[in-house]
């Protein structure tokens, strides 16, 4: 056989080489195409040094490792990565020896890219199994069958206060214990008998607390035991925390008896109840009953009143016609000045039973309605300074200083028939209990679908004993004024007309000389928002 054919029937790549600071090949076996993917003359015809090949980072050690081969006439061996044709690595053990006076090398190449590989996988293997076996929260350690501590994990040292590297070679129980000799039910000891697993709950006042010990014994080839793995979990927060339920269910146990006391009391309650309800819900009927009738004889007396006022006012309006037409004739045909100032008396003071009886004629035509019906949109301040302007006469006469504060563009729907009356007696109201050169504010807002106006008087207030009862028919404020223009139908015509609006009025003073002020809540349709109501309300 050709020598060339038997050196490539070698799977290593066989070489010789001259090294000049560089590896020239003189020849190089085929297997070096398979290697680095490059044919073998590539290396031996375009001369091409071998370092070209080999990575930049292992040159050094190379070099280094074959000019102390040359110097000293002596094999050398060199691991160092190179780059194949396709761009990968490749692991390469190159072995060679020195011709004995000269810079001509033999040797061969072989791949350890798989061996290299392994040995990384060993040694990340190996560092993942130390940071896991001291990342384990559980107290760890390996014992032989005396006893010794061979390896033991951070959490297991930190908690017996010392370092991994104190406790190696270290009795057990004089690490954990504190004694001579190990306790009675070390399942450490029992392991090694048995060549089982044991678990055994220990109290350690060392460790002050409960353990959870478990030992698993580890053998050799031939089954014999080498050592234990001893791994104890810590059980102190579990019994702490079974202690507190013990408590807590002796104390549900307690409220439960408690409770069962408390329910049978309810039961005989509850009977008791049952029959005084039975005794209440017949009297609740009786007395219902009884109210339905005094609420019936109540809506018949309510009606016969405004029966009887509306008739009483068209009783005395129809003689009082022709009375105050004739009285203005009659005063034509005296000449007699005493006697045409009684005249003058009469009309007067018929004029004012005339005003009268017209307002109780409306007081009563209000009460027979329910709704309104004439609804049309005013503009808010106009309306005011209109319904002021009806009583201008009578606020000159007292020096009355009006303000009308409410925001102009406020528009609402009102009775047309009803409002006007509503404002006038408002402001009749301020202007009549107002001080000589007194003043009246009227300021509004909107909130909502709702308005709010305040009229503001500086007059002489409203006694405490008439807030509430000033709105009922024919209550004044003085009877001392003996104002015959006063009746006591004005606030409570004003009462019925807001009502009828679905809105609401309240009046306030701060006392006698201190003025009033009425607050009036209208909304600005017939159909307001009714959240915004139940707001006003509260």
């Amino acid at each position: 056989m050709n020598p060339d054919d038997l050196l490539n029937t070698i799977p290593a790549v066989v070489f010789h080489a001259r090294y000049r600071g560089d590896t020239r090949m003189i020849t190089v076996s085929r297997q070096v195409e398979k290697l680095t993917g490059y044919p073998a003359g590539f290396f031996t015809d375009e001369e091409r040094p071998l370092e070209s090949f080999i990575v930049p980072s292992d040159l050094t050690g190379r070099r280094v490792t074959i000019e102390a081969s040359l110097q000293g006439d002596s094999p050398y061996q060199a691991e160092y990565r190179i780059t194949t044709a396709d761009g990968a690595e490749r692991w390469v053990c190159e072995q060679g020896n020195p011709a004995h006076g000269s810079d001509e090398i033999c040797g061969i190449l072989s791949d350890i890219t798989w061996r290299k590989a392994d040995e990384f996988s060993s040694a990340i293997r190996a560092d993942l199994y130390v940071r896991a076996f001291d990342a384990v929260p559980e107290l760890i350690a390996i014992l032989d069958t005396s006893h010794r501590i061979l390896e033991i994990n951070h959490a297991m040292a930190e908690k017996l206060g010392c370092t991994p590297e104190e406790c190696r070679g270290e009795k057990c129980f004089a690490c954990i214990h504190g004694t001579d000799t190990f306790p009675d039910f070390c399942p450490h000891s029992k392991s090694i008998v048995d060549n089982r697993v044991h678990t055994e709950e220990v109290y350690e006042p060392k460790l002050d607390g409960v353990f959870q010990v478990t030992t698993a014994p580890f053998t050799d080839d031939d089954g014999n035991v080498m050592g234990c793995i001893h791994i104890a979990h810590d059980l102190s927060d579990v019994k702490k925390q079974q202690q507190k339920m013990i408590e807590y269910a002796e104390e549900l146990e307690a409220m439960n008896h408690e409770l069962t006391e408390a329910r049978e009391e309810l039961a005989k309650f509850a009977t008791t109840l049952e029959w005084q309800v039975v005794e209440r819900t017949a009297e609740v009927k009786a007395l219902s009953a009884e109210v339905l009738e005094r609420n019936r004889m109540v809506e018949q007396f309510l009606k016969k009143k405004d029966q009887f006022i509306n008739q009483l006012a068209h009783d005395l309006r129809t003689p009082l016609t022709p009375v105050v037409a004739l009285l203005p004739q009659l005063s034509e045909r005296i000449s007699d000045p005493y006697l045409l100032e009684i005249i003058r008396l009469f009309e007067v003071r018929l004029g004012h039973l005339r005003e009268m009886t017209e307002e109780v004629i409306r007081y009563a035509h209000l009460n027979s309605q329910s709704y309104i019906t004439d609804y049309r949109v005013f503009d808010l301040h106009d309306f005011v300074d209109e319904s002021f302007a009806f009583h201008q006469e009578y606020a000159v006469q007292k020096e009355i200083a009006f303000t009308n504060s409410v925001p102009d563009g406020i528009r609402i729907r009102l009775s047309e028939s009803q409002a006007p009356l509503m404002f006038r007696h408002l402001i009749l109201n301020a202007i009549q209990f107002n001080k000589i050169g007194g003043t009246i504010i009227i300021t509004g807002s909107m909130n909502g679908d709702w308005v709010t106006l305040q009229i503001i008087d500086t007059g002489s207030g409203i006694p405490e004993d008439l807030i509430d009862v000033m709105w009922d028919e024919f209550t004044t404020g003085d009877p001392s004024r003996n104002d015959p223009r006063h009746k006591g139908l004005g606030l409570p015509i004003v009462k019925r007309i807001v009502t009828m609006h679905r809105g609401y009025i309240v009046a306030t003073s701060q006392g006698s000389d201190r003025g009033a002020t009425f607050t009036l809540t209208l909304p600005l349709t017939p159909n307001p928002d009714p959240a915004g109501q139940s707001k006003l309300e509260q």
